[in-house]
């Protein structure tokens, strides 16, 4: 099962790019999955977003723990919200589900 963990920063000032290079440090020893992005928002300029996309064979959709130590180093900037997503299951019928796990940490 795919999961994808968001991290949502919001800061009321501070350095952006120093936030960024943080991040990138502490993800630059992964290579394949998880997969990490890092994303500013458009307009709000104390905004950025972290995408940790990776597998779960066990199913369990629980965070990580890469997910646990980037929102406690970008807690350490301002307000942090994570949530676990799960891809959507294909059901008997072909019916799909889409299925939000909220974590907050």
């Amino acid at each position: 099962m795919n999961i994808l963990e968001t991290l949502h920063l919001r800061m009321a000032g501070g350095d952006l790019d120093e936030i960024v290079d943080q991040v990138r440090k502490a993800t630059s020893h992964l290579r394949g999955s998880p997969f990490v992005s890092i994303y500013r928002h458009s307009k709000v300029q104390g905004d950025l977003l972290v995408q940790v996309v990776r597998d779960d064979p066990n199913q369990k959709g629980a965070p990580s723990a890469l997910s646990i130590g980037l929102a406690a180093l970008l807690r350490a900037h301002g307000l942090v919200e994570h949530s676990v997503w799960e891809s959507p299951e294909v059901r008997a019928g072909g019916n799909h589900s889409l299925v939000q796990r909220e974590n907050r940490t």
